[in-house]
């Protein structure tokens, strides 16, 4: 088994964004809802496995797979897999069908193990501007 650096980078740099999120939520006041994009969204899902954040979260497009190595990956998913019910029911994935930085199939992975929705967006590219321009993201 051989951890590349930039796996090592990538698993490393995601423990100390999540450390400074966390221990913000922690100060507190919390926010209504977690939005996250891309890279924020695979530490929305290290908050959720660390159990730092258990409320209400909206990721878009989660680049976990694209950022991670493998196996961090992995081990990201099964531990928010594996979080309670009553923390997932509050999570929803949100990821554009059009998306060419990160593939849709990552997102459609992770709402099958997770047992989270996804909302699809035909034609939805990796910023989903769109999105949040017409009100998507607000539903």
């Amino acid at each position: 088994w051989l951890v590349t650096p930039q796996a090592a980078a990538s698993r490393d740099s995601l423990a100390r964004c999540a450390a400074i999120q966390a221990e913000a939520l922690a100060k507190g006041p919390p926010p209504d809802v977690l939005l996250a994009s891309s890279w924020g969204a695979a530490v929305a899902l290290k908050l959720l496995a660390d159990r730092a954040w258990t409320g209400p979260a909206l990721l878009l497009c989660p680049g976990h797979r694209k950022l991670l190595g493998a196996d961090d990956a992995e081990a990201l998913v099964d531990a928010v897999a594996a979080l309670p019910r009553k923390t997932l029911r509050h999570v929803k994935l949100l990821h554009g069908a059009a998306d060419a930085v990160v593939p849709i199939a990552d997102s459609r992975e992770l709402a099958r193990r997770a047992r989270v929705p996804l909302v699809e967006l035909p034609g939805g590219t990796h910023g989903l501007g769109a999105a949040t321009a017409d009100g998507t993201v607000a539903r």
